[in-house]
Order: structure tokens, then sequence, then C-alpha cells
């Protein structure tokens, strides 16, 4: 009897093992089975989301190439835009990606560019996330930069500038002159230890960056990268002494301001004369 007893009682303990193991199994499918559900909601709200935010993005598109405010977002008109679209591409190498075509991509760079705006505006403008606008606009920066070749030609001195040639103020007085240099601040992000060597005339780091352009306002030579502090004639050395360097024409020269030394191929203004924009409007001619 006792026996028997023992192996009713085995039995009932397996069968309670059983039962309970069932009951778990039972509540993993209810919880599988809800998650399945959840993801598949998650996921008809986020394609609903991804289609609306394509619909901002080709609003924002067509606004740009047909819209009447071009010139306001980035800064030329629809005509330069598309131009400009077909250079980087045939020229330049850029390609549009999986989701963003060319155009998107440079008027995401124009804008950034004219407006000094930063990724986190980009992302709510063009409905894309941080990441992706980077990878956008260094794509644009690197076709860019392929077209160095195509349009940065320093002048070699043969003909005279039309701005100079055609007006009798200028003519013949400076028909040797083939442009100006002067130099810029542009700020500058740098490591709190080199923050104090960038940081010349402003309250901020800059770099002091060289540009030289012709009459007709366009850059031949650009040199980026020294610091804030640096002067502008040390600069200048530096460029005429580079692997790439600034190339002055023999017979030629370049205006420059004050800050620059006078050369022969370097020619600033008469000390005490009044040059700078805001000088004028403090005491007009």
């Amino acid at each position: 009897m006792t026996f028997l007893d023992d192996l009713s009682s085995q039995r009932l303990r397996i069968l309670m093992h059983w039962l309970n193991l069932m009951q778990l199994v039972q509540v993993f499918c209810l919880l599988v089975s809800w998650l399945v559900l959840e993801q598949r909601a998650d996921n008809r709200i986020s394609q609903e989301v991804r289609d609306k935010r394509e619909v901002v993005r080709q609003e924002i598109m067509c606004e740009i190439l047909y819209g009447s405010r071009t010139r306001e977002v980035i800064r030329m008109c629809p005509r330069a835009f598309i131009n400009l679209c077909n250079i980087l591409v045939t020229r330049g190498g850029l390609q549009p990606t999986r989701h963003a075509s060319v155009e998107e991509q440079v008027a995401k760079f124009l804008y950034i560019l004219g407006h000094n705006v930063r990724n986190r505006s980009i992302c709510f403008f063009f409905r894309r996330s941080g990441e992706s606008n980077c990878r956008h606009f260094h794509n644009v920066l690197k076709a860019i930069i392929m077209l160095e070749g195509d349009y940065f030609h320093q002048p070699d001195g043969t003909q005279v500038p039309v701005q100079i040639s055609s007006n009798r103020k200028f003519y013949p007085y400076f028909k040797n002159c083939v442009g100006a240099i002067d130099g810029t601040h542009v700020r500058a992000k740098v490591s709190a230890r080199d923050a104090p060597r960038y940081r010349g005339r402003k309250d901020y780091p800059t770099q002091n960056i060289l540009a030289a352009c012709t009459f007709d306002l366009k850059f031949t030579y650009v040199l980026p990268g020294w610091e804030g502090t640096a002067s502008d004639s040390k600069i200048l050395k530096n460029a005429l002494r580079r692997p790439c360097p600034l190339i002055i024409p023999e017979g030629k020269y370049y205006l420059v301001d004050a800050g620059f030394m006078t050369t022969s191929s370097l020619i600033t203004p008469y000390r005490g004369t009044r040059y700078h924009l805001k000088e004028y409007s403090r005491n007009p001619p």
C-alpha cells in the first residue's frame, strides 16, 4: 500500500510539473505574439513617418527648383543650381545615394554654407539624420575639391584685366596689376591647448586665411590653416615658398593692404591713406 501511495505521489508531482511547464509555454507564446503585434504596429507607424518625411523633402526640392525664393535658400537661381549639379556629377564624380538625390545633397551643402546653420537645423529642415547630412555634405565637398584644376587658375599676366583696360582712371597706371591679396579670419574649432595660438584679433579661435582674387571677383589662390595670431606678411612669405606656391608673374604685381610688406610685386597704399570702408563711414571724403 505504501508503495502504491509513493507511486501516486510521484505521478502527481510529474503531472504538476508538466502543467506548470505548459502554463509557462502559454505565457511565453502570448508574450511573443504581443511583441510581434507591437513590432508590426511600430513598423507601420515608422513607414508612415518615413513616407511623410519623403513628402516634405520632395516639397522642399520642388520649392528650390521651381519656387520664387530659391535665391534666399541656396543663394543662387534655379538655373545656376541645376548647372552646378550637372558639373559636380560630370566633373566632380558626385553620385546619388540610395535615399538622396544629387540635387538634395547639393541643396543641403549650399544651405549650410549660405546660412551658417548647424547640423541640427539641417536635420529638421530636410528630415534626415545627422549622420546622413554629414555624409552628404562631405560628398559634395569632395566633388567640389575635384574641380580645383578646372576653375582655379592663377593669372599669367599676359593680358590686362578688362576692368583696368576699359577704365581711363586705372589704365595705363595699373596695367601690370593682376589682382588683390588679403587675409581674412575664419572661425576655427581647435583643442583647448592650441586655442591661444588661434585667438588673434577675435575673441574666439580663428584661422588667418590668405586669399588672392582678380578684378572680376574670382579667387585664384587660397591658403588656409594658419593660426589667427600669424601676421599677413608671414603667411604671404610662406605662400611664396610652398611646393604649390602663390605665383606672381614677372613684372606684375598684386595690390595688398598695409599689413603686408612693400615690394616690386606687392603694392601697398600710401601711408595715412584711408582705404577701409569703416574709415570712410566715420569720415566720408
